[in-house]
């Protein structure tokens, strides 16, 4: 008897550890299927990243297309501008050579009219000087007239000739008049052309330096138009190095590209084949709990059928009493809530599930600090109710709301399904609970399935940490 008995007990001792070493393994697949679907998360974000960085540099490629040809027509203006600069440079340059011969010209015509201006006052002195005569020569035929009447006849001819001389004198000082006052009237003339030629000089002094100027604006202009185009050679030879450069990184990022696809579809084999060991951990782990090998779990799972005893009875008591329609109970319209991220949903059971089930999964929660959470989900995974602490009011930080607003949720996966295709009195199951969305942690569930009306509503789950 006493070898029988230890040897029962030593039964029971290798029967509990193998079901804790199978719950540890199938949580320890449970964290590295997490883990590689993390990194396919990683590699799949990373793929989306190289597919946005692979459209920049299409984008920059096209936009250097662009600046080429912005150059190329940029350069083609810029020849035209020296082209149409040195034209009207030689044309500047020989109007201004013609304008200062013009210039020059028309100096020397004010020096020639000057010496003209000149030349005609000695013309007005010598006038002068003959009408002085002629009046000399008047004065001489008037005493040789009154000498030649007192000579009498013997004078007489002597008075013919002094009667011409007299009349050639009226004429000399009529004729040196007439000069004077022609040479009065050119001389007013040519000191008008010289006043108007000297106006004429001056105007264009420093005329020479302006055209000066303006040649040597044109110098500078065609010389910033240079720098122009040697700039613009410069920006479509930086052009074709960078489109070079971006060639060879968007050939290197599509090595990555190809290298991550790779990489994907063998993470996605190693999590195909990781779910299908956890499966297969789960299955091994239901087993043993089912024997009764477990001792660890079969306190929650003695606990989780008897609550789901419980709601069943004070559901069917509702039900009898009209408190709740079955078809509110089975209702599946899931109707989205505006804003919610994560998304959650409402339907005609979500009232009722708060006011009558919500205290239920309190209550199993706060029985013990091993249980993590209580809840029942209907067969397709939707939450229509949770726990005081995870059905809080949303903030709209993706963090505390995937945490804390979990009431209304749809979350159908993995275990879920299997547990969901199970007709046993309960299923066992480890997995990796998502927690905020960024930290999770691994729980063992107890999934009762809960009937109404025979017909499968869906499960009572109370999620724990052994």
């Amino acid at each position: 008897m006493i070898q029988q008995k230890i040897e029962t007990n030593a039964q029971d001792i290798w029967s509990e550890k193998l079901a804790q070493q199978c719950g540890e393994v199938t949580m320890s697949c449970s964290e590295v299927s997490g883990v590689v679907l993390d990194v396919i998360e990683s590699s799949d974000l990373v793929k989306e990243k190289q597919a946005e960085l692979l459209k920049v540099f299409v984008e920059l490629d096209e936009s250097q297309i662009e600046v080429l040809n912005a150059c190329a027509k940029a350069k083609q203006q810029t020849s035209d501008a020296k082209s149409h600069l040195e034209n009207s440079k030689d044309e500047i340059e020989n109007s201004a050579h013609q304008f200062l011969d013009l210039v020059t010209l028309i100096r020397q015509m004010g020096e020639r009219i000057t010496s003209f201006s000149t030349s005609i006052n000695d013309v007005r002195k010598v006038a002068a000087l003959i009408e002085q005569i002629a009046k000399t020569t008047n004065m001489l035929a008037l005493n040789a007239s009154i000498e030649a009447e007192k000579a009498g006849d013997a004078g007489a001819t002597f008075a013919v000739v002094a009667a011409e001389v007299k009349t050639l004198s009226q004429n000399t000082r009529s004729a040196t008049n007439e000069i004077a006052q022609n040479m009065a009237n050119v001389a007013n003339e040519a000191d008008y052309i010289i006043s108007q030629i000297n106006n004429g000089i001056k105007k264009t002094n420093g005329m020479d330096q302006r055209l000066n100027a303006i040649s040597t604006t044109l110098n500078n202009v065609a010389n910033m138009v240079s720098k122009v185009d040697q700039q613009n050679d410069n920006i479509v030879n930086q052009s074709n190095e960078l489109r070079l450069l971006m060639e060879q990184s968007k050939s290197g990022l599509q090595i990555v590209a190809n290298r991550v696809d790779e990489n994907n579809k063998l993470l996605v084999s190693a999590h195909d084949r990781t779910d299908a060991t956890e499966l297969m951990a789960n299955n091994m782990f239901d087993i043993i709990v089912k024997s009764g090998a477990s001792k660890i779990d079969t306190p929650f799972v003695e606990l989780a059928c008897q609550k789901a005893k419980e709601i069943k009875e004070l559901t069917d008591r509702l039900i009898a009493e009209n408190k709740i329609q079955i078809s509110d109970l089975f209702d599946r319209n899931y109707i989205p809530v505006p804003g919610s991220n994560p998304e959650r949903f409402t339907n005609n059971f979500t009232m009722f599930a708060d006011r009558y089930w919500r205290p239920f999964m309190d209550e199993v929660k706060a029985s013990g600090p091993n249980i993590f959470s209580a809840v029942l989900t209907d067969v397709n995974g939707y939450l229509p109710t949770h726990c005081s602490e995870y059905s809080r009011t949303p903030t709209g930080d993706i963090t505390h709301d995937t945490k804390y607003c979990r009431n209304g949720r749809k979350i159908l996966e993995g275990c879920d399904i299997s547990a969901k295709q199970s007709t046993d009195l309960y299923t066992m199951a480890v997995y990796r609970h998502e927690g905020n969305g960024t930290k999770y942690q691994t729980v063992r569930n107890v999934y009762v399935p809960l009937y109404f009306d025979g017909k499968r509503w869906g499960d009572f789950e109370i999620a724990y940490s052994a």
